[in-house]
């Protein structure tokens, strides 16, 4: 029997396995619930870089100005633009204040809209013209400014957007100095936003100020006149639904007296790239001249007809002024309110009767007797009343106006005192509407102008005042009779035509003059005339110069009382100024104002048709970027006004290469596209090689003579993109490549050019963190004099070390750290651990002369550089002697007066200089000789097949020879086999770095190797 002891033991034991599994267990779940928690937070911290880099490309490759300041006016950070507008890139402006770069009182205003941000709520917004720190140049910005805030909402920095408005604003300009000029009355609708603009001219029009009416979508329906909506409606719904560019639509709009103005619309749609219209601008022509003379000219004609037969024929007349209502509603007729008191009638109210009709009425009022029932009062004529009854119309007459509510209807003359007739009204008599009422209310209409109811001798003093209208009107009137042979002329016609009147007498109204309208067309205009009475639109006519020119036209028909057709009215006015002021507008809206090329917008029309119609055809499509190379350099060193001169002779001779299905256009700056609709990868290349051949040739600038360079990107549909937003980015994407691989060049874009541009986009936001993370170090290759092999230098080659990138080549991220600015930066670094590297060395012993730096085109360009590498040696207390800065050909040439002001200062500071790459570029020998170089370093290319190519070892031979003449120093770079070596010793070349003697090293194994070699080479004892 066990024992309490073991009893406890027992437990014990059996409890402590339970534990031990229980402990066990925790562990697993532990260690699971860690590297759940390890890959979600590796996840999130993936998806937050993700999105870092997607702000930063979106924030970097947005067209506008971006900036970040701290509370006292500090930058933190830009975006590319920012530098491009500025003029320097990030690494000069981080760090420093607006008082750094501006005249004080622009610094000032500057400050203050920041602090206007940061204590105001919401964003502050403003305009305001900038002289660039660089440059000099004013540049109207767009600015929007917002304080950037932490968790607890406290303000630390101001955020700052800017767009560049200046030629906005200068084509805003010129329209409305366009607009001024021009008789009509311009309207915007944006349909998006459903907002509506009508301009001075317009609300004039109309009568009213601006401020009076509610200015929505539906005021154009509460002012039009009710007959002519559907019409309208018809009309712009048509154009929009489509697919039209423009329209015209002829309607009247109610004026703030009452009346209608007649008007022409016009309208041009905006659609966007899906061709959903986004808006509609357009004018409205006011036609109320016109329309009276032609009013003028119907009555008139009417009048002719009529006025021969029996005097007094009062229905006819009353006739006369029903049917010049329906024509013209509101225009030609006047009522008159007239008391009887059984013998004689009063005038009591005419408020539209014209003022010669008032002063007769009003004169005769007195001596107009009036018979009752149709006796007319004796005259010595016989009664118009008789007259009036053996009409043969008169029936419908009567019973027109017994419809109209009236009770009877007879006429009566009015005569003078001395019994002389003047002439006579068709009257209404209403009976008394209430008992009280003892007159009789009469009323009387009478048409307006003419004398409508008076007999020969009123009327002609009216046919005089149309006759002068008919010849003094600013619009062309010809009239002809049935057979379209002209009768009569007005003097307009002939001012606007150049033709007398003698020279168009019957001959036939001709139409077809100007040749630019068919037969047709021609049969659809009379066939108009024909069946509606009318016809009115624009067309082209021919001067009697020759000279073709537009013109509204208006042509009706004329009929007598029977309904025969007896004449033919055109009415016309020369509408040339107003088609000038429509393309000045249209060129405003679609032309870039400068060189003339279709402007961005029109261009994302034509590129959205293009792509649309290939989808549809299969066909192919190529598209073209094409940037000019260093133009900047040219607006920085020659002024704007060159290089404006300059983008106007390249879009010259780009417009000269293209065909006429083909559209180049100037998105802005230097960068211009170009667009080939039924054009494949092949005819792509055959028309880039032309345009660079093309543009070669020099350019003519005043008195300068300048030779430019172009990249051009090339993408083809489908293949590079289906939509008109993807081609465009691929043929961005092939021009910048084009711009790596040395310019002056084109490049197609292709799947792995789209990940080198994504691989480029990830190197530099690595390269952001690289200094920070320790990731950048230097490797040193050391440089060897050929005549007895001593060691002499060393020259100092940066090397990135990614922790999941790997190894990246320097031939990748230097140039994206140039592109981005931060080689700035990197540079700075460079060359301090440099120095403290050789600083480092001949403290330790080592037997090494001089470490050389390469320095990059920013950096040597920079303002401070003298003075920074100065500065860098004395903190680390190293003779200028022992440091050597290495600078391309390129960057030498490119701006050798500004070099040579560089290199000077260095070399009176005791600091050696030596020209890389020496033979890749295009020196001129009378700069070189100039230079404050101590050593020209032959590139690896000659040196390469300098064993077998007669032409490599004739350049080598020629730079040494060269070399010494001008008392420079030579060095080989990429030496690697010892033929190579026994040729550049044999023409006398000073130094060498290579794989044949050492691949580059770092700082530790580099030290060691110096000392291996200062031992090999030490002479051994003798025995």
């Amino acid at each position: 029997m066990a024992g309490p002891v073991s009893t406890v033991q027992s437990i014990f034991q059996h409890d402590l396995v339970d534990a031990l599994l229980a402990f066990g267990l925790l562990l697993v779940v532990v260690a699971l619930w860690s590297v759940a928690m390890r890959r979600s937070y590796r996840q999130r911290t993936e998806q937050l870089e993700g999105e870092r880099a997607r702000l930063r490309t979106l924030v970097e490759t947005i067209p506008d100005m971006v900036w970040l300041k701290d509370m006292e006016g500090i930058y933190q950070s830009c975006n590319p633009v920012f530098e491009r507008y500025f003029g320097a890139p990030s690494g000069e402006i981080i760090g420093k204040s607006d008082n750094d770069f501006f005249p004080p009182e622009q610094a000032a205003s500057f400050r203050a809209h920041d602090l206007m941000a940061i204590h105001g709520t919401g964003l502050h917004r403003y305009e305001e013209w900038a002289t660039m720190a660089r440059g000099g140049h004013r540049i109207l910005f767009e600015t929007i400014k917002t304080p950037v805030r932490d968790a607890s909402g406290k303000a630390i920095g101001i955020l700052g957007i800017a767009r560049d408005i200046t030629a906005r604003k200068q084509a805003e300009e010129r329209l409305r100095l366009v607009l001024k000029g021009s008789s009509d009355a311009p309207w915007d609708w944006d349909l998006e936003h459903n907002e509506l603009y009508y301009s001075p001219q317009w609300w004039a029009m109309l009568g009213y100020s601006p401020d009076e009416l509610a200015t929505d979508s539906e005021l154009w329906r509460r002012l039009i006149h009710p007959q002519d909506v559907a019409h309208t409606e018809r009309v712009f719904g048509g154009a929009l639904a489509n697919g039209e560019d423009s329209y015209a639509v002829e309607f009247r709009l109610r004026h703030k007296d009452g009346s209608f103005v007649s008007v022409l619309s016009r309208g041009f749609i905006s659609r966007d790239p899906a061709g959903t219209p986004i808006r509609v601008s357009g004018t409205n022509m006011d036609l109320s001249a016109q329309r009276r003379v032609q009013q003028i000219e119907e009555l008139r004609s009417f009048m002719l007809e009529q006025i021969s037969g029996p005097l007094a024929l009062d229905a006819l007349l009353l006739a006369a002024a029903t049917r010049i209502e329906q024509l013209r509603p509101n225009s030609l007729c006047s009522i008159m309110l007239l008391h009887s008191d059984g013998q004689h009638l009063r005038l009591v109210a005419a408020p539209s009767l014209p003022e010669p009709f008032r002063r007769a009425v009003d004169g005769l009022a007195k001596g107009v007797g009036m018979g009752c029932c149709g006796h007319a009062v004796a005259t010595g004529e016989r009664s118009i009343a008789e007259d009036l009854r053996q009409h043969p119309h008169w029936a419908n007459y009567r019973e027109e106006a017994l419809q109209a509510g009236l009770q009877s209807c007879w006429s009566e003359p009015i005569v003078t005192g001395d019994g002389q007739v003047l002439g006579s009204f068709a009257i209404y008599h209403r009976v008394p509407m209430r008992p009280a009422e003892h007159d009789v209310t009469l009323i009387a209409m009478a048409a307006h102008l003419l004398a409508i109811a008076i007999e020969r001798s009123g009327a002609q003093d009216k046919l005089q005042l149309a006759a002068r209208v008919f010849e003094q009107g600013g619009e062309g009137i010809a009239i002809t009779d049935a057979e379209r042979r002209i009768v009569q002329v007005n003097l307009a016609f002939s001012s606007i035509t150049g033709y007398s009147a003698d020279e168009v007498l019957g001959r036939d109204l001709d139409l077809r003059a100007s040749g630019r309208h068919n037969q047709a067309f021609h049969d659809t205009l009379w066939s108009s005339v024909r069946t509606q009475g009318l016809w009115q639109g624009e067309i082209w006519n021919r001067r009697r110069d020759g000279s073709i020119y537009p013109e509204w036209l208006s042509i009706s028909q004329v009929r007598d009382a029977h309904g025969t057709l007896s004449h033919y009215v055109a009415i016309f006015s020369d509408i040339s100024q107003r088609k000038r002021d429509e393309e000045s507008i249209r060129q405003l809206a679609d032309y870039d104002v400068l060189t003339g090329l279709p402007n961005r917008r029109l261009f994302n029309e034509r590129i959205a048709h293009a792509v649309s119609r290939a989808q549809r055809s299969g066909e192919s499509l190529a598209l073209m970027f094409i940037d000019l190379d260093r133009f900047k350099n040219i607006n920085d060193s020659l002024g704007h006004h060159i290089g404006d001169e300059l983008l106007v002779q390249v879009a010259k001779r780009l417009r000269s290469a293209i065909r006429d299905e083909d559209t180049v256009s100037r998105l802005g700056g230097d960068e211009f596209v170009l667009l080939f609709p039924g054009t494949d990868a092949d005819g792509a290349g055959h028309v880039a090689e032309k345009l660079l051949e093309l543009t070669a040739a020099p350019y003519a600038l005043g008195t300068h003579e300048l030779a430019i360079t172009f990249s051009i990107g090339i993408a083809v549909h489908p293949s590079d993109g289906a939509t008109a937003e993807l081609l465009s980015m691929s043929a961005d994407t092939a021009m910048y490549r084009a711009k790596q691989t040395g310019r002056n060049t084109y490049r197609f874009f292709t799947a792995e050019m789209q990940e080198r541009s994504s691989r480029a986009l990830l190197l530099e936001n690595a390269l952001r963190r690289a200094l920070e993370h320790e990731q950048l170090q230097l490797h040193f290759q050391p440089q060897v004099a050929l005549s007895d092999g001593r060691l002499v230098g060393a020259e100092a080659l940066l090397r990135w070390h990614h922790p999941t990138l790997g190894q990246v080549s320097p031939a990748e991220f230097i140039p994206i750290a140039e592109d981005s600015g931060l080689i700035v930066h990197i540079g700075e670094w460079v060359l301090r651990a440099a120095v403290a590297q050789m600083r480092a060395w001949l403290d330790a012993g080592l037997p090494l002369g001089v470490v050389a730096v390469n320095l990059s085109a920013v950096q040597f360009h920079h303002a401070n550089l003298p003075e920074l590498v100065s500065r860098i040696l004395t903190e680390h207390n190293l003779a200028p002697q022992h440091l050597e800065l290495e600078l391309t050909e390129g960057v030498a040439m490119n701006d050798p007066l500004g070099a040579i002001a560089v290199m000077d200062k260095l070399h009176q500071r005791g600091i050696r200089l030596s020209i890389d790459d020496f033979g890749t570029g295009y020196s001129s020998l009378s700069y070189l000789k100039r230079f404050q170089v101590y050593k020209l370093k032959i590139d690896q290319s000659f040196v390469r097949d300098i064993s077998s190519d007669p032409d490599d070892k004739a350049i080598v031979s020629a730079i040494v020879s060269m070399a010494r003449s001008l008392g420079f120093q030579t060095i080989a770079e990429g030496v690697e086999t010892p033929a190579q070596l026994a040729f550049l010793r044999d023409q006398g070349c000073d130094e060498m770095q290579g794989y044949l003697f050492s691949r580059p090293l770092d700082a530790q194994a580099f030290s060691q190797f110096v000392r291996q070699h200062a031992q090999a080479l030490e002479p051994q004892a003798s025995p």
